[in-house]
């Protein structure tokens, strides 16, 4: 019985070992030997790599390196993504065998290549070096499914590597191609050019690292929207080729006929396409495109002349704005450049009010409507606002009689810069009073500027008395030597300054008591010092003494100086204009202020005390 029980096992066990061996034999046809090398593939350095063949379901793709840009020859001639290409590189030269077979070893299993899927093989890419080529043939994949039988050019061995370097093969001709619609580096480009059916050329360069425009004006261009412009540019990408491709190869044989049938079909030609060009500054990414008319219900789609006018493809209506550009889709809403010298002199008419100023020994000076001095603030500040103004919109004038009717009535500007005179002109619009067209003499434009952004002087012809300095007099109170103090032509006070005492006493004439010393110093403090609140003409004629109440004073003011330049200075204050303020000048002036009557109190105030006052001298009456 234990005998019987021994025989059966060992009869069983050699069943089963057969059924294994039978098993293993049959799934032999697909199975590696065990892990004999780990090897590079490629021993070679790839980086002088001059063409690269990739075979694949009957399509022979061919590609040459041009520079360090790559460009297919075969099917058809298009641009080659580089980074496909790149990877492409570096997944061979990075590829290591992970099992080899020999073909005796193949055959002694009763296998042949046929059965690794290597012939016919499924692809074969072809490297040309300098000196020779490398050709691998792909084959199937391996049950694990995650690598790959080849074949090493014509070496008796089938290899087995990594599935990630076949996937990285591209197997299509459109899979290869380029979408970019610019290949350089968007940091190289230096000029930019726009053509656009029935709009103005356009050219932008890069000088000194900053965009201007150079047609169809001479302008600062925003760096922001040139950017912009490129950014986009370089990030459209085409979603589908229409022309060449596989199913219109035998077109390009009349490449010139089928070239121009399908510009005219897509709006791709000079009448109406929008021609882009692209500069960069080493030329090695110049590029000419063309964006066409759009395709769909919705025009969601356009058609683009690419590759420097060699394909067609579509592309997203999602940039549909490039064809709609203009000259000011790139100007900077700055209306003034930067100007070589600094400003000399400023002519300003607004309404029927002129003045002139001139810069002239580091002095702003009002030369018209008359001689007078300028506060050098409000000049510099009028002038910085002005240069730093910015436009809401700018539009191109069609006609010059256009321009010449905006003219007709308008105020002007004009800064002298150097040896040059910029002029422009200023109206305001029919636009609700919000907006003020500003054009340039030389310049077919105008630029539309809000009110607020406008310097008051060039808008309102009051703001132009804010150029006159408002100091009416200023003089060193050492200089004073008598004070006459005049009540409609008739003298109630008289101080004169004794050196020997250094102090000031009554002068010639009926007058009781002696000077209030303190209410003097601050009478004498106001009129060496005066300032204007308010300007209110600057050049007067003879009436206006009679209307401004200067010709029987309310109050004049008569100094006597010792000064080399000026021995007399005379103040007029006038008669009040109802708002608790008094027209004032200095006579042999040219301008007319107001002054608070609470400043003028000090003339009437307390000048002199009674002799032998011992209660301060604040108290008493002039």
């Amino acid at each position: 019985m234990e005998n019987r029980r021994v025989i059966i096992f060992f009869i069983t066990g050699i069943i089963l070992c057969l059924i294994i061996l039978l098993a293993g034999r049959e799934n032999r046809r697909f199975l590696v030997a065990p892990d004999k090398t780990s090897t590079y593939l490629v021993t070679e350095v790839l980086d002088d790599v001059r063409s690269v063949v990739i075979e694949h379901s009957g399509t022979r793709i061919e590609v040459q390196r041009e520079g360090s840009r790559w460009r297919m020859t075969a099917p058809i001639e298009a641009t080659v993504d580089n980074s496909m290409m790149k990877r492409l590189i570096k997944e061979f030269g990075s590829a290591t065998i992970s099992d080899a077979l020999d073909f005796d070893e193949i055959d002694g299993r009763g296998l042949s290549i046929n059965d690794y899927g290597l012939h016919p093989a499924r692809s074969r890419v072809i490297f040309s070096l300098a000196r020779h080529e490398l050709s691998f043939l792909f084959g199937k994949k391996t049950a694990s499914g995650t690598n790959v039988y080849l074949r090493k050019d014509n070496l008796n061995k089938v290899l087995v590597v990594s599935r990630t370097l076949y996937d990285a093969i591209p197997t299509g001709v459109d899979e290869l191609r380029s979408r970019r619609l610019i290949e350089c580096d968007r940091n190289l480009v230096s000029t930019v050019t726009v053509r656009r059916p029935g709009h103005p050329f356009i050219k932008l360069i890069l000088k000194e690292g900053s965009w201007v425009m150079e047609e169809p004006v001479c302008a600062r261009a925003s760096q922001e929207k040139v950017h912009d412009f490129i950014e986009k540019l370089s990030a459209a990408r085409v979603t589908e080729f229409i022309w060449p491709s596989l199913s219109n190869v035998m077109d390009v044989a009349e490449y010139e006929l089928a070239l121009k049938t399908r510009k005219a079909l897509y709006g791709l030609d000079d009448d109406t396409g929008t021609t882009i060009t692209i500069q960069t500054l080493d030329g090695s990414g110049d590029v000419a495109l063309v964006i066409g008319r759009g395709v769909g219900n919705n025009g969601d789609a356009i058609h683009v002349l690419l590759d420097n006018g060699r394909a067609i493809g579509k592309i997203t209506g999602s940039i549909a704005h490039l064809i709609d550009v203009t000259a000011v889709s790139f100007r900077s809403m700055r209306i003034f450049d930067a100007l070589p010298a600094p400003v000399k002199r400023l002519d300003i008419v607004v309404d029927t009010e002129a003045f002139v100023l001139s810069h002239t020994n580091q002095l702003w000076q009002i030369d018209s409507p008359v001689s007078e001095p300028a506060d050098q603030q409000f000049v510099q500040r009028t002038i910085d606002t002005l240069l730093s103004m910015k436009a809401e919109q700018i539009r191109s004038h069609a006609h010059e009689d256009e321009a010449s009717a905006r003219k007709a009535d308008a105020g002007y500007v004009a800064l002298s810069v150097g040896d040059q005179t910029i002029v422009a002109s200023i109206k305001k619009t029919d636009y609700r009073g919000e907006l003020y067209e500003f054009e340039f003499a030389d310049k077919p434009e105008v630029y539309y500027v809000a009110e607020s952004n406008m310097p008051p002087a060039l808008i309102d012809s009051a703001a132009l008395l804010d150029f006159r300095d408002k100091t009416i007099l200023a003089i060193p109170e050492q200089a004073v030597q008598r004070v006459t103090l005049r009540r409609f032509n008739e003298t109630f006070f008289t101080a004169e300054f004794i050196e020997d005492s250094g102090s000031w006493h009554l002068g010639a004439g009926d007058f009781q008591g002696r000077v209030n010393q303190q209410a003097f110093s601050r009478l004498l403090a106001l009129l060496t010092d005066l300032k204007a609140d308010r300007v209110v003409k600057v050049g007067f004629e003879t009436p206006d003494l009679e209307y401004y109440g200067f010709a029987t004073p309310w109050l004049e003011v008569t100094l006597d100086l010792n000064l080399d330049d000026a021995i007399r200075r005379s103040l007029l204050v006038g008669r009040s204009d109802g708002n608790n303020l008094r027209y004032v000048m200095a006579r042999g002036d040219q301008s007319i202020f107001l002054v608070e009557e609470q400043k003028l109190a000090l003339f009437t105030s307390s000048l002199t005390v009674q002799e032998g006052d011992q209660h301060g001298e604040e108290a008493g009456s002039y």
